[in-house]
């Protein structure tokens, strides 16, 4: 099982309306095992030159 923790950032003020709705979320491995698998994935699937 892959486990990860997220970050959720809101960006903007809450004087605007617009920047108010704009959220970005982010995951992290929470353990080395996950970290690995992940790397792993990321790997595989790199562009090659």
């Amino acid at each position: 099982m892959l486990r990860y923790f997220s970050l959720v950032t809101t960006v903007g003020t809450p004087q605007s309306a617009a920047a108010q709705e704009l959220r970005m979320e982010c995951m992290f491995p929470a353990d080395d095992a996950t970290d690995a698998r992940h790397r792993q994935l990321l790997d595989a699937h790199a562009p090659t030159r």
